[in-house]
């Protein structure tokens, strides 16, 4: 069961999303969550690159993750 403030990120701008009242697509057997339908739309568009976001050692995004997505909404 899910604590009534547990969070999930969005793949696509990296944004701390609430999953009760976020966009949804489910991709590769995982359920995926949005802060927008912008968002949501570019993953599903292509959702491989951001299905499985990659870091370095310290935590920094780096591949599609690290671009500017989120910029525009």
């Amino acid at each position: 069961m899910r604590s009534a403030h547990a969070r999930a990120k969005d793949p696509v701008c990296g944004m701390s999303v609430d999953p009760t009242s976020a966009e949804v697509a489910d991709h590769g057997g995982r359920r995926h969550y949005f802060c927008s339908s912008v968002c949501a739309e570019i993953f599903r568009a292509d959702p491989d690159p951001w299905a499985e976001p990659m870091e370095h050692a310290h935590g920094e995004a780096t591949g599609a993750e690290a671009g500017t997505a989120h910029a525009g909404h």
